[in-house]
């Protein structure tokens, strides 16, 4: 399974400014809340706080000093929430004893449903999500209506190395090349293509020329 720290490097590389959270200030947070954050979570804020950009250009990291249990109708803690607010992303209380816990979406006082189960799959998607939505400079998209789907499906997955995650995430693929990655939603039909530096870009249009790059 791909570890998140292996994407953020192969994604983001010296491009970006990456800052944990001290050890203090996490174990400030699980002396709070009574109970010590599940190893990959804690890991992972000391890795890069929710300033950091591929935790907060499109969806939001939440700090450790705001962390808090909810009660709905079990106690849950959420830890990053959706750019709209529309939902929310937690880990169970009971699963805290687990290194690397199961993650659910949903809303407080609302239904929840599993959405994977494996707190670092989820982070692994998220970086790359974050990427295509803004955390990397230069980005575009590709419609089903601009070519042919399984001619444009054919040059990704023979350019571009697909996540093996441990499951997907909703109907989302994964494709990575140093500084380079590609999300697939559905089969094929919107495609969201981002890259660390404008070369890196212009590679991907040379196999991908329907692309268009954003204004930035």
């Amino acid at each position: 399974m791909t570890h998140y720290s292996e994407v953020a490097t192969q994604l983001y590389g010296s491009e970006i400014s990456v800052q944990g959270e001290s050890q203090k200030e996490i174990a400030q947070a699980e002396h709070r809340l009574g109970i010590p954050l599940p190893r990959v979570l804690r890991e992972y804020y000391h890795f890069a706080d929710r300033k950091t950009l591929f935790n907060c250009a499109h969806n939001t990291l939440i700090a450790p000093q705001n962390l808090i249990f909810e009660n709905a109708p079990e106690e849950i803690l959420i830890f990053y929430t959706e750019n709209q607010g529309v939902v929310d992303w937690e880990i169970r209380k009971e699963d805290f004893q687990q290194d690397d816990p199961p993650v659910y979406q949903g809303r407080v006082d609302d239904d929840w449903y599993l959405e994977t189960s494996s707190l670092n799959n989820f982070l692994v998607t998220m970086l790359c999500w974050q990427g295509v939505m803004g955390a990397l400079p230069y980005r575009g998209t590709l419609e089903n209506s601009e070519g042919s789907l399984q001619e444009i499906a054919n040059r990704i997955e023979q350019n571009w190395l697909e996540i093996q995650q441990q499951e997907q995430i909703g109907d989302l693929k994964i494709f990575l090349n140093r500084g380079q990655v590609i999300c697939v939603s559905g089969n094929f039909n919107a495609i969201f293509i981002a890259a660390r530096t404008q070369s890196h870009f212009r590679a991907i249009q040379q196999i991908l020329p329907e692309i268009e790059l954003f204004e930035l």
